[in-house]
């Protein structure tokens, strides 16, 4: 609002027009920030920002040339819900031994892409495979919405890191987008897949029905992942 030397509003005023800037903080004012006083006031109804930071907003009217001006007390701005889209899994490594572990961490975001977003309730890491295979150990909590946990490489193969929040699944892409799991596991036996025949004709141009040999662990599974 606008007032004269004795800090009255002057309310006969309407047509000085009022603007808002943003003295503090690094994001945009959004909404329509000129507005023509009223009867002295100027409302501003329509005001957005998304970023997460302290802002001062300062007020400047436009008519008298002086450009004397208002601004406001500390804002703080809080992020908002979070979201499945932006937020963020990344990997420490790309590979990782069989045996050996690397650090897996989410950064929960929200749709404005501000860390620490409100609203997560539950949160879980997983992997969808290509062969690979591994383990999560318990999650450790960072704070700031930042959650980490170490996966461990079980079978040789490829992996691509995935994580729940509250049930739902992060789509954003992971960073690598796949980790691959380095090793074989010992083989403990081998074993025929498809036994040669038991029976067969002389020839060098006639080969043996086919056969397959194949290696498994100590639980007695193909060691499907083995590929060399």
């Amino acid at each position: 609002r606008i007032k004269d030397a004795s800090g009255n509003v002057i309310d006969s005023n309407s047509t000085t027009t009022i603007t808002l800037t943003r003295t503090t903080g690094s994001g945009t004012l959004l909404g329509t920030l000129t507005q023509t006083v009223s009867s002295g006031i100027a409302t501003f109804n329509d005001i957005k920002y998304t970023k997460a930071e302290t802002i001062v907003i300062k007020a400047t009217e436009n008519t008298t040339g002086t450009n004397k001006n208002v601004s406001s007390s500390n804002i703080i701005v809080t992020s908002a819900t979070v979201d499945l889209a932006q937020s963020l899994i990344t990997s420490a490594a790309a590979t990782v031994d069989v045996g050996s572990s690397i650090l897996v961490t989410l950064t929960t975001k929200d749709a404005y892409g501000n860390q620490n977003p409100t609203g997560i309730n539950s949160k879980a890491f997983s992997y969808n495979s290509s062969g690979g295979a591994g383990t999560f150990e318990s999650i450790n909590d960072l704070g700031s919405g930042v959650y980490t946990c170490n996966f461990t490489g079980t079978t040789p193969g490829v992996v691509t890191m995935t994580a729940t929040i509250n049930g739902g699944s992060v789509t954003s892409t992971p960073s690598p987008a796949t980790v691959t799991v380095i090793g074989s596991q010992p083989i403990a036996s081998i074993d025929w897949n498809i036994a040669p025949a038991l029976t067969y004709t002389a020839s060098d141009t006639v080969a043996m029905t086919t056969f397959k040999a194949q290696i498994k662990d100590s639980g007695g599974t193909v060691i499907s992942g083995n590929s060399t």
